[in-house]
């Protein structure tokens, strides 16, 4: 909108605790109706993933990472443009390890039956690249986009052969890819003063390959894979010649995907204060399972005087599920054999899309100057509620349905801004619960399916309150900012007594029926713009994450869908150099 880009760059290096170095690169410019930008950065850092045992630098949890992102623009005339945009993400990932651990399954690899847990060699790259091609045309009353697109993701998980077989009862090579091509198309129409006409289409294409190569060892199971009859395996005794000899089992899949959605809306200006956007969308899709819906939407927005902003709204939704992500595991392939390979329940059904009705309003008001608060709040009734969770030892979610989801809460938002001080609060209260799985059955335990089936259960995501608040002061070529997040802890399994939960003589925990502790990080930083031997344009900054050193769980390692115990980041002090050019 602003025409063409200022000539100039920047390059940066930053780093410091758990051994992360991140340089960058940033340069844009324009070269008579042309503009360009590229950026560009490595990270390389010790704590790559989420600290499964509360320590600074976990053990076996380096990532490296490489990221690259392009945009190019031509101005083809007064009306119209042409841009392009492409990205690259490599990343690459160890497992943590989390030491003192004990593979208890009874199992035996050859003659091997323990591991140390602090030696296991766990890995994951996940690789995404991306590029946008859009035309943009604006002439009169008339304003049209058309793009065209594609991407690739992929992700490789490669397990410790022995250690994973001892631990989990299956060792699991799996590798995933989606590419996705599309093209989406809108147009918007001002109709005189009072409307505009809006409407626009996507549609995209994904193939999916999911190839898994899982080694396990044979067992003797029995149980018809319900709730009520469980399938359970045990070790084949020692006088049997396959008792410790592993096999391999490979499940390999590919699948094409379609989506199609269309809307139609109009936003009327009743009046001078008072604007209603009201519309409807269709949508459709046909991966693993399939679906379509037709989605009205509605919501209006008043300013009954200067300051003061009101909105309400309602939108119907339909979200079908994850198609990179829906498992293509072949339940039967697994029978009799060890550990987490051979589920309890062998039902599974596909995923499902979400259809939602989904319901908010709140406020702006402008308190005095520089002053401005916000309230929001909602209320969403779901069907066939889609969540996600990670059941196996690639960090790989699985998406699954609950028949029935109900989520609201509310969040007040305050910010300020007066000469060089910003300062911001927000503070937020959910609720988001679930009853009876309906699909992926074979990822959950039989107590856990059956107390879900007639109990509404908290979603492990939900956090009852949480809130955070920051701000920033600029003095001369200083800039000083702080920070903070408080979080009242994730969902875990409530343990009780045997036989408490009516109906259930088995039920030991309730899934999700207790939080983690609450927590409080606190975070500061420095900024320093200055010259140096008549050089300009440097920066330096300091930055402390969590000053007070709290050692947090994020998760405990219990809940519906929780692999492993996850912390919050400990005290970490960085600094960064950059010059601008």
């Amino acid at each position: 909108k602003s025409g063409l880009f200022d000539e100039g760059g920047t390059v940066s290096v930053y780093g410091g605790s758990h051994n992360e170095i991140e340089p960058s690169f940033d340069y844009g410019g324009s070269s008579g109706s042309f503009n360009y930008f590229v950026a560009g950065d490595y990270i390389t850092d010790g704590l790559g993933i989420e600290s499964p045992d509360g320590s600074s630098t976990p053990i076996h949890d380096r990532t490296k990472q490489y990221h690259g992102f392009g945009y190019v623009e031509d101005i083809l005339d007064q009306h119209s443009s042409l841009t392009a945009i492409v990205g690259v993400s490599d990343d690459i990932f160890q497992i943590p390890d989390n030491p003192g651990e004990v593979a208890d399954m009874g199992l035996d690899d050859e003659g091997q039956t323990t591991f140390d847990s602090s030696k296991l060699d766990e890995n994951q790259r996940e690789r995404t690249d991306y590029a946008i091609v859009s035309y943009l045309r604006s002439d009169g009353s008339l304003d049209t986009q058309i793009s065209v697109f594609g991407r690739f993701s992929s992700l490789f998980f490669t397990p410790d052969p022995i250690g994973d077989l001892l631990f989990n009862g299956i060792a699991q090579t799996a590798y995933k890819r989606d590419d996705a091509y599309g093209v989406q198309a809108e147009s918007a129409y001002h109709w005189g003063d009072a409307h505009t006409l809006r409407a626009g289409l996507v549609v995209e294409n994904d193939k999916l390959t999911s190839n898994t190569s899982s080694t396990v060892l044979p067992e003797s199971c029995s149980g018809a894979g319900t709730v009520a009859s469980p399938y359970v395996c045990s070790p084949l005794p020692p006088s049997d010649p396959d008792y410790d000899v592993p096999e391999n089992i490979l499940d390999d899949s590919t699948k094409n995907s379609w989506t199609y959605g269309f809307y139609v809306q109009d936003e009327w200006k009743i009046l001078q204060n008072l604007t209603l956007n009201y519309g409807v969308r269709y949508d459709t899709y046909a991966a693993y399972s399939s679906g379509s819906q037709i989605s009205p939407r509605i919501n209006a927005v008043w300013v009954p005087w200067e300051g003061t902003t009101l909105h309400a709204g309602y939108a119907r939704y339909f979200s079908p599920p994850p198609f990179e992500l829906v498992g293509n595991e072949t339940v039967l392939k697994f029978e009799n054999t060890s550990g987490i390979a051979t589920p309890a329940l062998l039902a599974d059904t596909t995923p499902v899309a979400e259809r939602a009705d989904y319901y908010d309003a709140g406020l702006q008001q402008q308190i005095v100057e520089g002053l401005r608060v916000g309230l929001d709040s909602y209320y969403k009734l779901s069907k066939n509620m889609i969540d996600e969770g990670q059941f196996g030892a690639p960090i790989i979610l699985t998406p699954f349905n609950y028949a029935h989801g109900r989520q609201y809460g509310a969040e007040v938002t305050l910010d300020y801004t007066m000469d060089n001080l910003t300062a911001y609060a927000n503070f937020a209260v959910e609720r988001a619960v679930g009853k009876d799985w309906v699909t992926s059955e074979f990822s959950f335990s039989p107590t856990d399916f059956f107390y879900a089936e007639s109990h509404f259960i908290n979603l492990d995501h939900e956090a009852l309150t949480s809130a955070s608040a920051g701000a920033s002061y600029k003095w001369h070529d200083t800039l000083i900012t702080a920070d903070m997040i408080y979080g009242y802890g994730l969902r875990a399994d409530l343990p009780v007594s045997a036989g408490s939960v009516p109906g259930c003589s088995a039920c030991t925990d309730i899934p999700n029926g207790t939080h983690t502790p609450a927590y409080v990080q606190l975070n500061a930083g420095v900024v320093q713009n200055f010259t140096l031997y008549n050089i300009q344009g440097l920066s330096a900054r300091l930055d402390a994450i969590n000053l007070t050193d709290t050692k947090y769980f994020i998760r405990n390692g219990s809940g519906i869908g929780v692999f492993a115990p996850q912390y919050g980041p400990r005290r970490g002090l960085f600094v960064g150099l950059s010059k601008s050019f």
